[in-house]
């Protein structure tokens, strides 16, 4: 007996779902959620003053129109890598 097309995709797609369940383990932070000891959140990067700009806002836009968006301390606000536009068409963006 040869099982039709759609049964046989709803098979592999029921197997694959047992599959992953069975897998279980430990369930991952979100990237750019990472914790310190007492549970709050923080900026997956340190700011740095030779590395980085602080800017007013959440993003810039480089001349090439594409947006970066920025990473946020609570203790410094809102901080972008000085070259981020390098490659889009924008210069340094410190100082803003």
């Amino acid at each position: 007996m040869n099982p039709s097309p759609a049964l046989r995709r709803s098979l592999v797609v029921l197997g694959a779902s047992v599959l992953l369940a069975a897998c279980g383990g430990d369930v991952a932070q979100p990237a750019g959620s990472a914790s310190d000891e007492t549970g709050t959140t923080r900026s997956p990067l340190e700011y740095d003053e030779n590395l980085h700009c602080l800017i007013p806002w959440s993003y810039i836009t480089c001349q090439s129109g594409m947006m970066m968006y920025a990473w946020y301390d609570p203790a410094v606000g809102y901080f972008i890598p000085r070259d981020v536009c390098a490659n889009h068409g924008g210069p340094v963006v410190c100082p803003y």
